[in-house]
């Protein structure tokens, strides 16, 4: 018998703890978040990515992002930026809601925090497979089988996803995080597929 496991979603988990307590530290001296958090939000703020801990974080983004590009298979060729990046505090009590991140190629997160809020990817194509989602019998054996996945991050993780796979966060923990966007510059795609476009950042 032949298995064909087809259409896969690449979803890398790597590790860059080095400098997550300056950045932690950056990003309460800049937002001047003595005080402790008010219970019921989460917030988010813009990242200064000229400032130098964060070019730092900028280039293992891209590093991790052209692994994506290589285990994928693509053109290693094709130029990737950081479009923007910002920071999310959470207070324990509320998360994120399943969203995707638009006119970006890549997105992820980078975790500043020994304690952090469980990340959940979601299977896109659940949308079609309503109808017909049987329970997995083993979710970790299985996983690719299953209608949402959850990634339990450790400080210094650098998760990175395509950028339309929807995900959310669930409130567990007070923490903070880096999110960001990737996006593509220049040419990129297949003449022979008529694919083939160039993109402007």
């Amino acid at each position: 018998m032949i298995k064909h496991n087809i259409f896969p979603t690449l979803v890398l988990q790597d590790h860059y703890v080095g400098n997550a307590d300056e950045m932690l530290n950056s990003v309460e001296q800049q937002e001047k978040l003595e005080h402790p958090f008010f219970k019921g939000h989460t917030y988010t703020g813009h990242i200064d990515k000229s400032e130098k801990v964060f070019k730092l974080l900028e280039a293992d983004v891209l590093n991790t992002a052209y692994k994506w590009i290589q285990y994928c298979g693509y053109d290693t060729e094709t130029k990737l930026v950081v479009s923007d990046m910002w920071y999310n505090l959470y207070d324990g009590m509320t998360g994120l809601q399943a969203h995707n991140h638009p006119n970006s190629y890549l997105a992820g997160v980078y975790y500043l925090t020994e304690d952090n809020n469980p990340l959940v990817l979601i299977d896109p194509s659940n949308i079609v497979k309503t109808q017909t989602l049987l329970k997995v019998s083993d979710r970790k054996k299985y996983m690719q089988y299953c209608s949402e996945h959850v990634i339990k991050p450790n400080k210094g993780d650098l998760i990175i996803f395509p950028a339309w796979l929807y995900h959310n966060v669930q409130p567990v923990t007070e923490a903070v995080n880096i999110g960001f966007n990737v996006t593509i510059s220049g040419p990129y795609g297949d003449k022979v597929l008529n694919t083939y476009n160039t993109a402007y950042t």
